[in-house]
């Protein structure tokens, strides 16, 4: 009968020992999983951190192509005269010996010329008052 109880004490033993030890591997191989997501998910955030700032700098770039360009040709047209005669009597009114520059507005213009005015007018008439 001793034999018996040792036996059967062996058993249970071993039945927590088993026991033990899957748990303590179920909680290591939890602990891993847990680890792996979490990086594979943060990684992914990175992602797709990285392919917004990849767009905007492609965009960037893309625009700075396009100035570069831009630049460029006014700076060959900066090195042709003709170009910069004409620019200084459209913009700067420098006129050839003999010539008169009459300016032309805009129509956009003459109203904010305008609307100016009447603000001018309306603190006149306050004034006189």
């Amino acid at each position: 009968m001793q034999e018996f109880k040792v036996i059967h004490n062996n058993k249970k033993e071993r039945m927590k020992i088993v026991a033990r030890r899957t748990a303590t591997i179920s909680l290591i191989v939890g602990v891993f999983s847990f680890a792996t997501y979490y990086l594979y998910s943060s990684r992914i955030a990175r992602l797709d951190v990285a392919r917004e700032q990849l767009l905007y700098y492609q965009e960037l770039h893309e625009e700075m192509i396009m100035q570069h360009s831009f630049f460029g040709s006014e700076i060959t047209k900066l090195m042709d005269e003709d170009y910069i005669a004409m620019l200084a009597r459209g913009q700067y009114f420098k006129s050839l010996p003999g010539e008169i520059i009459f300016r032309i507005s805009d129509v956009e213009e003459d109203e904010e010329v305008e609307d100016t005015n009447d603000d001018v007018d309306a603190y006149s008439d306050e004034e006189s008052e």
